[in-house]
Protein backbone atom coordinates (compact mmCIF):
# COMPACT_ATOMS: atom_id res chain seq x y z
CA UNK A 1 0.00 0.00 0.00
CA UNK A 2 1.25 3.47 -0.85
CA UNK A 3 1.53 6.18 1.80
CA UNK A 4 -0.95 9.07 1.47
CA UNK A 5 0.33 12.25 -0.20
CA UNK A 6 1.62 14.92 2.16
CA UNK A 7 -0.87 17.49 3.37
CA UNK A 8 -0.32 21.03 2.09
CA UNK A 9 1.25 23.48 4.50
CA UNK A 10 0.89 27.26 4.67
CA UNK A 11 3.36 27.71 1.79
CA UNK A 12 1.68 25.22 -0.57
CA UNK A 13 -1.76 25.22 -2.09
CA UNK A 14 -3.55 22.15 -3.36
CA UNK A 15 -4.54 23.82 -6.63
CA UNK A 16 -0.88 24.55 -7.43
CA UNK A 17 0.17 20.99 -6.63
CA UNK A 18 -2.24 19.31 -9.03
CA UNK A 19 -2.49 22.09 -11.63
CA UNK A 20 -6.27 22.40 -11.72
CA UNK A 21 -6.21 26.18 -12.21
CA UNK A 22 -3.75 25.86 -15.09
CA UNK A 23 -5.98 23.19 -16.61
CA UNK A 24 -9.11 25.38 -16.40
CA UNK A 25 -7.54 28.39 -18.10
CA UNK A 26 -8.64 29.04 -21.67
CA UNK A 27 -10.93 25.99 -21.88
CA UNK A 28 -14.49 25.89 -23.21
CA UNK A 29 -17.10 24.23 -20.97
CA UNK A 30 -20.57 22.82 -21.65
CA UNK A 31 -22.61 22.46 -18.46
CA UNK A 32 -25.85 20.47 -18.52
CA UNK A 33 -28.53 20.92 -15.88
CA UNK A 34 -27.24 24.43 -15.31
CA UNK A 35 -30.03 25.49 -12.96
CA UNK A 36 -29.27 22.66 -10.53
CA UNK A 37 -27.30 23.22 -7.36
CA UNK A 38 -24.20 21.27 -8.41
CA UNK A 39 -23.95 22.92 -11.84
CA UNK A 40 -24.31 26.39 -10.31
CA UNK A 41 -21.60 25.56 -7.80
CA UNK A 42 -19.25 24.31 -10.55
CA UNK A 43 -19.81 27.37 -12.76
CA UNK A 44 -19.39 29.72 -9.81
CA UNK A 45 -16.19 28.00 -8.70
CA UNK A 46 -14.71 28.12 -12.20
CA UNK A 47 -15.48 31.83 -12.55
CA UNK A 48 -14.15 32.68 -9.08
CA UNK A 49 -10.94 30.69 -9.26
CA UNK A 50 -10.05 30.98 -12.95
CA UNK A 51 -11.84 33.89 -14.62
CA UNK A 52 -9.69 33.40 -17.74
CA UNK A 53 -11.76 30.48 -19.07
CA UNK A 54 -12.55 30.46 -22.77
CA UNK A 55 -16.35 30.17 -22.65
CA UNK A 56 -19.00 28.48 -20.57
CA UNK A 57 -22.10 27.20 -22.36
CA UNK A 58 -25.04 26.18 -20.18
CA UNK A 59 -27.95 23.94 -21.11
CA UNK A 60 -31.24 25.07 -19.57
CA UNK A 61 -34.50 23.20 -20.04
CA UNK A 62 -37.28 25.63 -20.95
CA UNK A 63 -40.29 25.97 -23.25
CA UNK A 64 -38.71 28.71 -25.34
CA UNK A 65 -35.83 31.16 -25.61
CA UNK A 66 -37.49 33.80 -23.41
CA UNK A 67 -38.23 31.22 -20.73
CA UNK A 68 -34.61 29.98 -20.87
CA UNK A 69 -33.23 33.51 -20.54
CA UNK A 70 -35.61 34.17 -17.64
CA UNK A 71 -34.56 30.94 -15.88
CA UNK A 72 -30.89 31.80 -16.39
CA UNK A 73 -31.36 35.20 -14.81
CA UNK A 74 -33.56 34.14 -11.90
CA UNK A 75 -32.05 30.75 -11.07
CA UNK A 76 -28.37 31.21 -11.94
CA UNK A 77 -27.26 34.83 -12.24
CA UNK A 78 -29.29 36.09 -9.27
CA UNK A 79 -28.21 33.11 -7.14
CA UNK A 80 -26.36 33.69 -3.86
CA UNK A 81 -23.45 31.65 -5.22
CA UNK A 82 -22.63 34.52 -7.58
CA UNK A 83 -22.78 37.39 -5.05
CA UNK A 84 -18.99 37.58 -4.73
CA UNK A 85 -18.68 37.88 -8.52
CA UNK A 86 -21.24 40.69 -8.54
CA UNK A 87 -19.28 42.50 -5.85
CA UNK A 88 -15.96 41.95 -7.63
CA UNK A 89 -17.09 43.02 -11.11
CA UNK A 90 -19.85 45.51 -10.31
CA UNK A 91 -22.11 46.53 -13.17
CA UNK A 92 -20.04 44.49 -15.66
CA UNK A 93 -21.05 41.26 -13.98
Amino acid sequence: MFPPPPLPNANTSISNDIGILRFLSGKIYFITGATGFLAKAVVGKILRKEPDVGKIFVLIKAKGQEAAVDRMKTEIIDSELFECLKQRHGKYY
